[in-house]
């Protein structure tokens, strides 16, 4: 008894769901920074890098070398594209300090404010404060927290450093509009970018001084009566004037020919038994 075939229904093409033009990840329980990526939105997910200059570098390094105790300095920033941040100038206030903490007075704040308006700077743009834990590690004390909120009434963008005698560096990056603070950010020196007329002019450079090699075969002066004539050149070739053809030891061919008659003993590299 044969089975009877059963009708299958034809399948009907199942259109894929729509891809949202948003993304965003929360995944996991540890609580980190999240955005939503989309079209129409202001906050982007890039990674925050803040650049120091090397000069600015150089000075607050030596401010930390020479300093037994806590110090701090500020520094005045540029923003850069996507989420950069640029630290182009240190200013060493005047202050007093202990092993633990600093204590920056109002008035010493006022004149480095006037130090930048005297350079043609906007004083606004110093909204780095960095300091010395000397020879402890560069985690942030409660105190170094309260600080950072204090500074937070004033800046809507903040950055806060801490650095050792270690070369240890920790920055943190505050946003305070966009409720967004950025944990030990990726710290870079900077160093200025081509102009784009010195890329022209380099691009111009390279083409006119990297050419393709086209290639020439080589005559090496060799004609057909000259390669007839090496052909009928005897098998063996002795100059009698290297000491060696002098020498039964080697049957009158020194270890620099090529060419050995056939009854020849030896060959070059070869070891000789008296």
């Amino acid at each position: 008894m044969t089975k009877q075939k059963q009708k299958t229904k034809p399948i009907k093409n199942i259109k894929p769901k729509p891809v949202s033009p948003y993304c965003v990840d929360t995944a996991g329980l540890e609580p980190r920074v999240s955005f939503i990526e989309g079209p129409g939105l202001n906050k982007t997910n890039d990674s925050p890098i803040v650049y120091i200059e090397p000069r600015a570098f150089q000075k607050m390094q030596q401010i930390v070398d020479e300093c037994s105790l806590e110090v701090g300095w500020f520094c005045t920033v540029n923003k850069l594209a996507n989420a950069d941040y640029l630290i182009d100038e240190v200013y060493l206030p005047e202050q007093e300090v202990t092993g633990t903490e600093t204590d920056i007075p109002a008035d010493a704040l006022e004149e480095t404010y006037l130090a930048i308006l005297a350079e043609g700077k906007d004083p606004s743009t110093m909204y780095a404060w960095f300091h010395s834990h000397v020879n402890m590690g560069v985690s942030p004390s409660g105190q170094d927290e309260t600080q950072v909120e204090t500074f937070l009434q004033t800046c809507p963008v903040f950055i806060r450093g801490i650095m050792n005698k270690q070369g240890h560096i920790k920055v943190d990056l505050y946003l305070r509009d966009e409720g967004i603070a950025y944990n030990a950010v990726p710290v870079e020196r900077y160093f200025d970018p081509l102009t784009a007329a010195e890329e022209n002019e380099l691009s111009k450079l390279i083409k006119d001084k990297v050419k393709k090699q086209v290639y020439q075969p080589v005559n090496y002066g060799f004609s057909k009566s000259r390669a007839s004539a090496l052909s009928t050149m005897p098998s063996v070739v002795v100059d009698n004037n290297y000491p060696l053809d002098q020498q039964e030891q080697y049957e009158g061919f020194s270890p620099r020919s090529n060419h050995y008659p056939s009854n020849t003993k030896w060959m070059y590299g070869d070891s000789f038994d008296d």
